[in-house]
């Protein structure tokens, strides 16, 4: 983990992380210190049915 310090975005920015190779692309939003996922998202990014994360 990085010693930098966080930038602190406008509330309701959204960002996208991609991975190096382009496969997988998510968009989130940041507001604070939290980002904030979608199910859909979260499924996504775990390669999990939606319903896996509904059920936590």
């Amino acid at each position: 983990m990085s010693n930098d310090p966080i930038t602190h975005s406008p509330a309701g920015e959204f960002l996208i992380f991609a991975s190096s190779d382009g496969r997988l692309r998510v968009e989130c939003r940041f507001e604070s210190d939290t980002l904030w996922l979608t199910q859909a998202a979260i499924a996504e990014l775990y390669g999990k049915d939606v319903r896996t994360i509904n059920e936590h």
